[in-house]
């Protein structure tokens, strides 16, 4: 429970500290308090890359670098073995290596005194990438048959991995171990996280993975992130058998101290052919509290897992052969483990087991007893067995057998632990088929020196199940235009799909057994799929796929004139059928239509479109919104007449519809005009000439052609008195009129006395009126069009006729001369005008008395004419006066002076 909460504390605390970009003051000193451990070379007097990692730069790129080379999770190591995939090939650390190489050619100095000497791996685990690093010294004598590579592991304490290469150290006491064991085969000197070039450094020291009494801040930040120190190194120690194991014949292992833990454990999932554990295991660490709290700083609770009954089982399922070694004085453990044998008493039983106590300090064991143990091993005949991974084996599996050795061999095939038949071959090369599924192992191999061998490793032959496909278009994809073609696929992934597109071959790699291809248009032939076992099928599948992008158009909506509707037209582009969603007044409606153009015919309303879906299930949306309103079209000619005031014809129309309106019209000479209005009963003015009316049409562009010819001939209205006159002869009053316009005219007047009202109508433009004697009220003049003229004019008549008589004729005696009386009548003053005909003098008797008289002396006369005040009368009366001197002439006149009474003749 303490530990439990010390290491809940303490990740707070570092999640409190991983903050920052830059390295402040505070920072410096929180940094250089956690990089506290030397590194493998000076570097900073060095030039060159002698890490792989560079300086830390502040807080947060500590943190990074961290995370970056320790990335599995404690959980991630059990059976880790089989889920790692690992590279082919052995990369060498280029940068590294020339800084090394050239540092000691210039120097003449010997770092290592190898050429090249770091190498790494790439391997992944559950989809994370990361190398396992060592260094390589390759063996220049190499008397054995079989190609053999030996791991060293090193133990606790800072750079070990540079001792062991240069043979200092605790490690190398009795025997320098990587020089010793060269004889045999190349040695790996694995070299662990956070050491020698594979430090994370920062001020010239790298952060501390040791501490005595209690786990350092990397181990502490690890552990809480669940990522233990010593767990990614395990990962890595079986990442590097592994791929050893698929270079090498045989793969022998060596770890001192932690490391013979980490040799052990990784042994236990690795299978290698030979490990030695020195100083590294005892069952008495089972019941070691102590021992057990120390190991959590780096390795979790493994020790718990890994108890001496698990370990024992799991070395009893293995082929590995293992060495203990312990030394006498090392401590407390080690020595009540050497003085008891505990541990190989516990074990005993393990045929592959085997131990030595006899040595002293805590190193590897004397250069005799590597010599002993691996020679053994490595005289014991091995056999690999390989097939063709990329044959398909549906019905049988050729299993080719390489053993490793001195020939002949002799071994047995088991199946399912069973033997099942004993082979012999003269050769390192045989050859078996398997024709039963089930686990076979090689075993009881015998080489020719009747060396018993290692059985090989256990092949699970599963035949190949039945390949198959199914390929079916399921979506097309509205934002890719492309379509999601679904692939069922049987047998082993990955599969590779072969298939012509538009004639053209092609193939495509399936990794699951249902993927999903987006493909464009086209037309596709499926031929075959074949599974990661080779294993074929032949497909005779033909997928046209034509889909098209969903579009859609809406036309400016027309006013439809006959149906008294809108019209809308959609045009849309897609799969057919379409879905169109809408709503009219507020009520949802749909339209399904498979043709791809269509018109729809709307009444007055508001239709909101909302989106449209083709067969596919893409939608577009719309949201389009219209209000139609109209009314039906209709037009008419109400009247025609001419309009006085301006002058022109006016057409009057009555309109139905929709503003604006436009009348059409064209002149006599083809001249085309137009008028639009909003007014409902517009009046068109035409001028004087030819016209037609040609069409009249609305805002929705409905018409009626009309094609009404128009012939216009107006005079402009008028109407005066030029004069009021009395006439002589009528004895009434003559109104002169001057009248301009369209004939007939009609002259209305009103008798003031009688209120009788009179219309006068005539052609002639200089009309006269007579009136007798009265009070008259001239109203108006109209013409034909009809334009008419307000007179309100007064015309007034009260005089008599202009007459003259003669009452009577006598002799005036006193005077001698003819008296001659008269009678007028009329409006004096009169004038009565008379000539002497002997003497052509004219005179005038002008006179105010309606009765007057003339004296004439005797001679010839004629009156002329009487005037009035506003008539003359033309009388033309001839009379000859004659005296009594002329008694029996040819006077008109015979005068009797005697008597009263004169006469004429």
């Amino acid at each position: 429970m303490t530990k439990s909460i010390f290491f809940s504390v303490l990740f707070c605390l570092i999640l409190f500290e991983k903050v920052g970009a830059q390295i402040s003051k505070s920072d410096s000193i929180f940094l250089n308090s956690i990089f506290q451990e030397n590194t493998y070379v000076s570097y900073w007097n060095k030039p060159g890359t002698w890490f792989t990692n560079h300086e830390v730069t502040s807080i947060n790129d500590m943190y990074n670098q961290i995370d970056s080379n320790f990335k599995f999770n404690n959980s991630e190591f059990v059976d880790c073995y089989k889920n790692l995939k690992i590279e082919s090939e052995l990369l060498f650390d280029t940068a590294i290596n020339t800084t090394f190489n050239d540092f000691e050619f210039v120097n003449n100095v010997v770092l290592y005194g190898i050429n090249n000497p770091f190498v790494k791996v790439k391997f992944s685990l559950n989809n994370k990438s990361a190398y396992t690093y060592s260094v390589l010294d390759s063996a220049t004598s190499n008397n054995q048959t079989c190609k053999t590579a030996f791991i060293i592991i090193s133990g606790t304490g800072v750079n070990m991995m540079t001792d062991v290469v240069k043979g200092l150290g605790y490690h190398n006491i009795h025997c320098y171990v990587k020089n010793h064991l060269l004889q045999y085969g190349d040695v790996y000197t694995m070299s662990s996280p956070n050491e020698d070039h594979r430090a994370i450094i920062f001020n010239k020291k790298k952060i501390g993975t040791i501490t005595p009494s209690q786990p350092t801040y990397l181990q502490s930040y690890l552990n809480a992130a669940n990522r233990s120190y010593g767990v990614n190194r395990l990962i890595e120690t079986v990442a590097m058998i592994k791929f050893l194991k698929s270079k090498y014949d045989k793969v022998c292992v060596l770890g001192l101290s932690t490391g013979g833990k980490v040799a052990l454990w990784s042994s236990l999932m690795a299978e290698p052919h030979s490990t030695l554990v020195s100083a590294g295991y005892s069952i008495l660490v089972d019941n070691n509290l102590q021992t057990q709290l120390v190991n959590t700083y780096s390795y979790a609770n493994f020790l718990l897992d890994f108890d001496k009954d698990s370990t024992k089982k799991r070395i009893s399922e293995l082929k590995t052969q293992f060495l203990f070694t312990q030394a006498s004085n090392d401590n407390y453990l080690a020595q009540l483990e050497v003085d008891s044998n505990l541990t190989q008493n516990y074990f005993q039983g393990l045929s592959n087991a085997s131990f030595f106590y006899n040595y002293n300090y805590h190193t590897f064991p004397p250069c005799y007893v590597l010599d002993s143990f691996f020679t053994r091993c490595i005289n014991m005949a091995t056999c690999k067995v390989n097939y063709n991974a990329n044959k398909c084996r549906k019905d049988s599996l050729l299993l080719n057998l390489n053993f490793c050795g001195v020939p002949p061999f002799t071994y047995d095939l088991s199946k399912d632990s069973i033997t099942i038949g004993t082979y012999t071959t003269s050769s390192n090369l045989d050859s078996i088929v398997l024709n039963l599924e089930g686990n076979y192992q090689i075993v009881n191999v015998f080489d020719g020196n009747s060396n018993k061998g290692f059985p090989s490793d256990t092949i699970q032959y599963h035949k190949h199940s039945q390949v198959f496909s199914n390929v079916t278009p399921i979506a097309f994809l509205c934002d890719s235009l492309k379509t999601t073609i679904e692939f069922t696929a049987q047998g082993v992934s990955p599969w590779m799909l072969y298939y012509t597109n538009n004639f053209i071959q092609d193939s495509l790699m399936l990794l699951n057994d249902t993927t999903y291809l987006n493909v464009e248009n086209g037309e596709y032939i499926f031929t075959k799929i074949q599974d990661a076992n080779t294993c074929e099928y032949e497909l005779y599948d033909s997928v046209n796929i034509n889909y098209t992008n969903l579009t859609y158009n809406l036309s400016v909506p027309i006013y439809n004139c006959d149906s008294n509707k809108t019209q809308l037209h959609f045009d849309l582009q897609g799969n057919a059928p379409w879905i169109v969603n809408y709503t009219f007044n507020g009520a949802p409606l749909q339209i399904n239509t498979i043709s791809a153009s269509f018109d729809l015919l709307l009444v007055n309303g508001t239709y909101q479109f909302l989106n449209v879906t083709d067969a596919t299930g893409c939608s577009k949306t719309i949201n389009q919104v219209y209000t139609f309103n109209y009314e039906p079209f209709a037009a008419s000619i109400s009247q025609q007449l001419y309009d006085c005031d301006s002058n022109k014809y006016r057409l009057d129309f009555a309109l139905t519809g929709n503003a604006p309106w436009t009348i059409s019209y064209q002149d006599g000479i083809g001249n085309q005009f137009y008028k639009t209005t909003n007014n409902p009963f517009p009046s068109l003015f035409l001028a004087n000439g030819n016209w037609i009316v040609n069409a009249i049409s609305d805002q929705t562009n409905c018409s009626k052609q009309l094609n009404i010819p128009i012939n216009v001939n107006y005079n402009p209205m008028n109407a005066i008195i030029t004069s009021q006159n009395y006439d002589c002869d009528s004895n009434k009053i003559r109104i002169d009129f001057s009248l301009q316009g369209n004939s007939p005219w009609n002259i209305q007047y009103i008798n003031t006395a009688t209120s009788l009202s009179t219309t006068v109508t005539t052609n002639n433009p200089n009309q006269s009126i007579y009136l007798p004697n009265g009070i008259y009220q001239f109203v108006q003049v109209s013409d034909n069009a009809p334009c008419y003229v307000a007179l309100n004019q007064i015309a007034s008549n009260f005089y008599s006729p202009l007459t003259i008589q003669k009452t009577n004729t006598s002799y005036n005696c006193d005077s001698n001369k003819v008296k001659i009386d008269y009678a007028l009548t009329g409006d004096g003053p009169w004038t009565i005008q008379y000539k002497n005909l002997n003497g052509g003098t004219l005179y005038n008797h002008i006179t105010i008395n309606p009765m007057t008289s003339i004296y004439l002396p005797s001679g010839d006369y004629v009156i002329q004419s009487v005037t009035d005040l506003k008539c003359t009368k033309v009388i033309s009366d001839t009379m000859h006066i004659n005296f009594p001197a002329l008694i029996g002439g040819i006077s008109p006149f015979v005068i009797a002076c005697d008597s009263s009474k004169m006469s004429t003749s």
